[in-house]
C-alpha cells in the first residue's frame, strides 16, 4: 500500500497513521507519552542519567522521523487516485487499537496499577 497521499484515498486510514505516530512519538495525550515517560522516570531514579539522556535525544531524532512519514501521509500527492476499500475486520481492528492508544492516553490509571501489581507479584515470588 502506498503511503504518499494516504489521507487523500483514505482519510480514516490516514487520520489512525498520524495518532499511531504520535503515540510512538511519544507525544502528550496518546499511551505512548505514558510509555516513555515512566521508563525514563524508571531509569532516572535508578540512576541511568546518561541512558536518559541519549534515550531523550534519541526520542527527539524519532520523532523527526515520525512527522516525515505524516508529511508523506498529508502533503504529498500519492502517484494513484485509487480509493482503499477495507474490510470490516480491518477496520474493527484499526477502531480498537486508535481507540485504546486515545483512551490509556487520556487515563493511563488500569495500565499503571496493572503493571504495579504485576511487579508487586513478580518480586514478592522472587
Amino acid at each position: 500500500m502506498e503511503m504518499f497521499g494516504l489521507s487523500r484515498r483514505s482519510p480514516w486510514l490516514g487520520g489512525a497513521l498520524l495518532v499511531f505516530l504520535l503515540s510512538l512519538a511519544g507525544i502528550p495525550f496518546v499511551i505512548g507519552f505514558w510509555a516513555k515517560l515512566f521508563v525514563f522516570l524508571e531509569a532516572y531514579r535508578a540512576g541511568l542519567v546518561v541512558p536518559v539522556l541519549v534515550g531523550i535525544v534519541l526520542a527527539v531524532v524519532g520523532l523527526f522521523y515520525y512527522l516525515s512519514v505524516a508529511r508523506s501521509t498529508f502533503m504529498a500527492e500519492g502517484t494513484s487516485d485509487a480509493r482503499i476499500h477495507s474490510g470490516l475486520a480491518l477496520r474493527a481492528a484499526i477502531g480498537i487499537c486508535l481507540a485504546a492508544v486515545v483512551l490509556f492516553g487520556l487515563w493511563p490509571d488500569p495500565l499503571v496499577e496493572g503493571a504495579n501489581a504485576a511487579a508487586r507479584a513478580f518480586m514478592a515470588g522472587r
